[in-house]
């Protein structure tokens, strides 16, 4: 079961998603696998897109900070979550 998506990336006009597990791991999918996950409607509503062509074609980042936060890099400025 998916537990959350994390990050995505543009390979040419294909989109994958870094899809967190619920045992913890993580993997890239492709749009197809995740097109009907609740994930990917969280994810595109943090993004502040609705559809996955709205989808920022700059590589979207992601790490921790000091504090353990997790940061999405993106074009949306509300990309910051607590790790959960």
């Amino acid at each position: 079961m998916v537990d959350e998506i994390l990050a995505h990336r543009w390979a040419n006009n294909k989109v994958e998603f870094l899809v967190k597990w619920n045992l913890g791991d993580t993997t890239w999918e492709p749009y197809t696998h995740c097109q009907d996950l609740e994930a990917l409607d969280r994810y595109l509503e943090i993004q502040g897109v609705e559809s996955i062509r709205r989808l920022p074609r700059k590589a979207a980042g992601l790490h921790m900070d000091a504090r353990g936060m997790r940061v999405i890099r993106g074009s949306n400025p509300q990309g910051m979550r607590q790790n959960r």
